[in-house]
C-alpha cells in the first residue's frame, strides 16, 4: 500500500529461501524449519530473494517447494510413513518493501528517548539494547493519513533486521490504530494529532516507555 500509494520505500535482496511444513513420522508430528542460513555467507545455490514483486513471490514458492521436496525425499519411511501434511500457504519473506519517512530509526543509537516515542522494543537477538519507537516511523511523507506499522516502519537496513519481528509489529500496529482513532475524534490528520495525548492513551493502554536507564 505504501509503494502503491507513491511513497519512497525501500526493498533489499536479502530474504533467503525458507520452507517451514508440518510432517507425520507414523507415530508424531513434526515442525521442520527449511531455511537457508540468515546471517552467513550463503553458496551461489542458495537464492536471495527482495519478494517486492509477483516473480520474486513465484520464484520463493517454487524454491520452498523445492526444499521441503529435497528434505523429505531424504527421510527414512518417505513416503509411506513419513510425509508432509501441511506446506506453508504463504511465502515465507522475512522483509519486502519498508517506508523511507521524515525519520530513520537505526540500532547505532539504543537508549535514547524520543519526544514522540509510541513505545519500547529490545533487539531479539542481543541481550541489553533497548530502542524507543518514533512516531515519525510511522508517518508517510506525501499521501495524507497514511500511518505505516509492524515491519515496514521507517528505519535504516540494519535496525529493519530488529523491527521486522512480531514485538514491533505489535507496538506499532497498536500506535497507529490508536492514532488513527483519536486524528478522527479530533477532525485532525495523523500527522498533526496530539503526541501528548497518543502518548497518555499507550500509557494507560498499557504501553512501556520506560528506558532502563531510567530505572530506581
Amino acid at each position: 500500500m505504501i509503494y502503491d500509494a507513491g511513497e519512497a520505500t525501500v526493498s533489499l535482496d536479502t530474504n533467503r529461501r525458507a520452507g517451514w511444513f508440518f510432517a507425520h513420522d507414523g507415530g508424531s508430528n513434526d515442525l521442520n524449519k527449511l531455511s537457508d542460513p540468515l546471517y552467513r555467507s550463503s553458496s551461489p545455490a542458495m537464492r536471495t530473494l527482495a519478494g517486492d514483486d509477483w516473480k520474486g513471490v513465484t520464484e520463493m514458492n517454487i524454491e520452498a517447494r523445492k526444499m521441503i521436496l529435497d528434505n523429505v525425499s531424504k527421510k527414512e519411511g518417505f513416503p509411506n510413513e513419513y510425509y508432509p501434511f501441511l506446506l506453508p500457504a504463504i511465502p515465507q519473506f522475512r522483509m519486502t518493501r519498508r517506508l523511507t519517512g521524515d525519520f530513520e530509526l537505526d540500532d547505532a543509537e539504543p537508549h535514547i528517548m524520543y519526544e514522540d516515542a509510541i513505545g519500547l522494543t529490545g533487539d531479539w537477538r542481543n541481550s541489553g539494547p533497548v530502542f524507543s519507537l518514533p512516531y515519525r516511523c510511522l508517518t508517510a511523507c506525501k499521501t495524507p493519513n497514511l500511518l505505516a506499522a509492524g515491519r515496514c516502519i521507517s528505519v535504516t537496513d540494519s535496525m529493519w533486521d530488529i523491527t521486522r519481528a512480531i514485538p514491533v509489529c505489535a507496538v506499532t500496529g497498536e500506535a497507529a490504530g490508536t492514532a488513527a482513532a483519536i486524528a478522527v475524534a479530533d477532525r485532525t490528520g495523523v500527522r498533526d494529532i496530539a503526541i501528548k495525548k497518543l502518548q497518555q492513551r499507550l500509557k494507560k493502554q498499557g504501553v512501556l516507555f520506560k528506558l532502563p536507564s531510567e530505572n530506581g
